[in-house]
């Protein structure tokens, strides 16, 4: 007896086999996509973030600066206002805003040195995503946590200070400055300099003479020393307007004798020819007659 296999199981098998092909194929396609979904939503999170993170740290920053202006300016100690020493010439603070927090660090300040060039170090976090805290090998900035249960993305900015000047001139007004009054003085002194300075800070006997007094307008009088007596300072708005009026005096004084030595210089009309002088007597010859 004869067995025949029927060639549909044949048919049935290949169906199958290229079913779970297929089916494997798409399922590969789709863990690849969302693979990507994943990494694209986690980046555009982590960017988040990141932004999120830049005006704690700009808020720390701004805070070591006015910390340096009420007491900088001075070369006086940092300690205080909560800021505590960090180490030699440091000083730290950490402070919360919202879920975040920010911690700053000034450097490479040492009181009573009149060269002082701090350094700023300012470093901010805000909470992790949940998307982020997942995922493994995060990156972090190193600081003391408030919060240990949560996790946290920083970001940081170094920042290097150097002295300037607010004002360019020791009293200023928009419109006019009248010192109507005795011992009135006006100097100026340089916290860099021990000469025209005291630890820093200002000393009578040390002043200079930049204690400018100065005023934008150009009206007559509108700095009026009256009977003041200025012991230092130079009032530059009478002399600014000396000048002014100076300079275009003496270019039109110029101008004017240019022309005049051109027109000096110009030599007398030629006599006409003989011929021409022969003829006009003749002319009038004839007039006469």
């Amino acid at each position: 007896m004869k067995i025949h296999r029927s060639p549909r199981n044949r048919e049935q098998g290949n169906t199958l086999l290229l079913t779970i092909v297929v089916t494997g194929l798409i399922g590969f396609l789709l863990a690849a996509y969302l693979t990507l979904v994943q990494s694209q939503n986690g980046a555009n999170v982590r960017s988040q973030s990141w932004n999120s993170a830049l005006p704690v740290v700009e808020s720390g920053i701004e805070e070591a600066l006015a910390h340096l202006n009420s007491y900088g300016l001075t070369n006086g100690p940092l300690d205080r206002d909560g800021w505590t020493p960090a180490g030699s010439g440091a000083y730290s603070m950490t402070r919360s805003m919202g879920d975040g927090f920010y911690n700053v660090k000034i450097s490479n300040y040492t009181p009573g040195n009149p060269s002082n060039a701090p350094t700023i170090e300012s470093k901010g976090y805000v909470v992790m995503p949940l998307v982020l805290a997942a995922a493994e090998n995060a990156l972090l900035a190193s600081s003391t946590i408030i919060n240990p249960a949560l996790n946290y993305l920083g970001r940081g900015v170094r920042v290097q200070t150097r002295p300037d000047f607010i004002f360019t001139k020791g009293m200023v007004a928009k419109k006019s400055i009248d010192l109507n009054g005795n011992s009135i003085y006006s100097d100026s002194f340089d916290s860099t300099d021990p000469l025209y300075s005291t630890n820093g800070t200002y000393n009578s006997g040390r002043s200079k003479d930049n204690g400018d007094i100065a005023v934008n307008s150009s009206l007559t009088n509108s700095l009026n020393v009256g009977d003041a007596e200025i012991t230092y300072g130079r009032f530059l708005q009478n002399m600014l307007d000396f000048v002014i009026v100076a300079f275009v005096i003496f270019w039109m004084v110029k101008v004017i004798n240019h022309f005049r030595r051109k027109a000096e210089q110009e030599p007398p009309a030629a006599p006409p020819p003989r011929e021409v002088q022969l003829l006009e007597e003749i002319r009038d010859l004839l007039k006469q007659k």
